[in-house]
């Protein structure tokens, strides 16, 4: 009786290798599934028609209320906010152009109407991240050469900078 040939060694082998990265494939595919669920990104597969089923997309928030900020002076950002979607895949986190584009641009607009059109951002720093639910404390004021803006989480500086607006049409 002879042994095994070379093409069972190497089945078994190939087959020793699967086992061996079972768990982290089985882990893989696990964090996808809860992923889609979190987020709720669901595709055309009967599995993503049933997921859907048992957990419907949330609606998502496509506008922040600026009228808000402008009397408290602070937002808390809704973890189903739009610009979260895709920018960072399990640890989403507000993209820094939103944080002006959608909150400090509408806000300064709102206090100051007399301003032109934005022509230049100057000492814009991005300090740390903002992440869903957070509560941003907004400060903006008027300023030699234009508008000056702050953002911080519980006093951690997020974002600032200056705004320089043109001249009014």
């Amino acid at each position: 009786m002879s042994g095994p040939t070379e093409n069972e060694r190497a089945r078994v082998s190939a087959a020793g290798g699967l086992v061996k990265r079972g768990p982290r494939a089985l882990f893989i595919a696990l964090a996808l599934f809860v992923r889609r669920i979190r987020l709720r990104q669901y595709g055309a597969s009967p599995l993503d028609r049933l997921l859907r089923s048992c957990f419907p997309p949330r609606a998502a928030v496509r506008e922040l209320d600026v009228a808000k900020v402008d009397q408290e002076g602070r937002i808390t950002i809704p973890p189903e906010y739009v610009f979260f979607r895709g920018h960072f895949d399990g640890m989403p986190m507000l993209p820094g152009i939103t944080q002006i584009t959608e909150i400090v641009l509408p806000l300064a607009r709102r206090r100051h109407p007399e301003l032109g059109p934005l022509v230049a951002m100057r000492r814009v720093r991005f300090r740390r991240p903002v992440f869903p639910g957070d509560t941003l404390d907004v400060e903006v004021r008027l300023a030699s050469g234009g508008i000056r803006f702050a953002l911080t989480v519980k006093g951690a500086p997020v974002a600032s900078g200056l705004l320089v607006f043109g001249e009014a049409a």
